[in-house]
C-alpha cells in the first residue's frame, strides 16, 4: 500500500515536472485551420452584432426625428422653459437643443429642436405656430417651424451599411479635374448664402423700422386710431354674425358650442321640449338684423366723426383769435405812433 503510494506520488510529480519543464507541443495544420475558422466566425458575429446595434439605434433615431421639430427666428433670450411653457397647450416637451451658429458670421436670430412625445403632437405644435403667432413672454414673435431633418442632428448616429472612403487626388489624376471644380461650387454656394443672409437682415431692419414709424404714426394721429378700431369693430361683429346664425356645419364654418339643455321648441303633448334647427328664413332674417345693426354702428361712427371734426374747428377758430389778440395787444396802433 505505502509502496503503491509513493510510486504514485512519483509518477505524478515526474508527470509535473514534464510538463512544466517542456515546450507546448505544436498545433497540427487541422488544428490550425479550425482555429482560424471559429476566429473568423467570431469576427463575422462581432460584425453581425455591431450592425444589427447600428440598425436598432438608427431605428431609434428616425423615430425621434419624426417627433421632433425645428424651431427658427427665436430671440436669443428665449431659454428653454420659456418653449416648454408657450408648447404646453398643445405638446409635452422633452428635450429642447438650442443650434449654435459657429459658421455664419452675422447676428442671426437662434434656432432650436425641439422634441415631444409623439408624431401628432409634433404635428400640432407645427400647425400652431404656422396659423398663430407664437407668444414668447407676452409678445408675439415671428417664428418658422418645420419637421425636423436628420441632418440638423450634429448627434446622429451612423446610417447602416454606409461606407465612407477617403482618399487623397493629386495633379495629373483622373478625379483632379473633378474635385478642382467641386471644391470651386462649394466657395461660390457659400459666399452666395452670405450675401443672401445679409440682404434678408437689411430688409428686415428696414421691415421693423417702417413699422415701427407706422405704429407711431397711427398712435399720434387719433383719427387714424379711431379709424384701425371701427375696422376691427366691423370684423368682429362680422365673426359674431358668422357664428350666431350658422347652425352646426351648414357653412362649413364651426359655431360656438351650444348651451346646455334643449333648444326652446314646441311643447308636446308629454310636457317636454323638442329642440329644433333655425331656418333658413330665419338665418337670414338674423343676418339682416345684424347688417342693419351694423349700418347704424357705422351711422353713429360717422356723425361722431362729423362732431370730431366740428370740436376741432371751433378749436382752431379760438386758437386764431387769441393769437390775432395778443398780435393786437404787443403792436400799437398807428394814431398812438403819430403822437409826439
Amino acid at each position: 500500500m505505502l509502496e503503491a503510494w509513493a510510486v504514485g506520488v512519483g509518477t505524478s510529480s515526474s508527470t509535473a515536472d514534464n510538463d512544466g519543464g517542456g515546450e507546448a507541443p505544436m498545433a497540427t495544420p487541422d488544428e490550425q485551420d479550425k482555429k482560424d475558422q471559429q476566429d473568423m466566425k467570431d469576427e463575422q458575429q462581432a460584425h453581425k452584432d455591431d450592425d444589427e446595434q447600428a440598425a436598432k439605434e438608427y431605428a431609434d433615431f428616425e423615430a425621434r426625428v419624426k417627433r421632433t421639430i425645428y424651431i427658427d427666428h427665436l430671440s436669443p433670450l428665449v431659454t428653454a422653459q420659456v418653449i416648454k411653457a408657450s408648447l404646453a397647450q398643445c405638446a409635452n416637451v422633452v428635450s429642447t437643443e438650442f443650434i449654435q451658429n459657429y459658421t455664419i458670421q452675422y447676428e442671426i436670430p437662434a434656432a432650436a429642436l425641439v422634441e415631444v412625445d409623439n408624431v401628432s403632437q409634433a404635428q400640432a405644435a407645427v400647425d400652431l405656430m404656422n396659423n398663430f403667432p407664437f407668444m414668447l413672454g407676452g409678445m408675439p414673435r415671428p417664428v418658422r417651424a418645420v419637421f425636423a431633418k436628420p441632418d440638423m442632428f450634429p448627434d446622429r448616429p451612423r446610417k447602416p451599411g454606409l461606407k465612407i472612403e477617403f482618399s487623397w487626388v493629386k495633379q495629373g489624376d483622373p478625379g483632379y479635374d473633378g474635385m478642382n471644380k467641386l471644391k470651386g461650387l462649394a466657395r461660390r454656394q457659400e459666399a452666395e448664402n452670405m450675401a443672401l443672409i445679409k440682404n434678408q437682415l437689411e430688409e428686415e431692419k428696414e421691415l421693423a423700422a417702417q413699422q415701427q414709424e407706422t405704429l407711431e404714426a397711427s398712435n399720434s394721429n387719433p383719427r387714424r386710431a379711431e379709424s384701425a378700431r371701427e375696422f376691427m369693430l366691423i370684423n368682429q361683429c362680422k365673426t359674431d354674425v358668422r357664428l350666431a346664425v350658422t347652425p352646426g356645419e351648414i357653412f362649413g364654418l364651426r359655431g360656438p358650442p351650444r348651451p346646455s339643455g334643449p333648444l326652446p321648441g314646441k311643447l308636446p303633448n308629454d310636457g317636454t321640449v323638442q329642440a329644433q334647427e333655425p331656418t333658413i328664413k330665419e338665418m337670414c332674417q338674423a343676418l339682416k338684423e345684424m347688417e342693419s345693426e351694423l349700418q347704424n354702428l357705422r351711422d353713429d361712427n360717422n356723425q361722431l366723426r362729423d362732431e370730431l371734426t366740428a370740436v376741432e374747428e371751433v378749436f382752431a377758430a379760438q386758437e386764431q383769435r387769441s393769437s390775432e389778440a395778443k398780435k393786437a395787444e404787443v403792436t400799437p396802433a398807428p394814431n398812438q405812433l403819430a403822437q409826439p
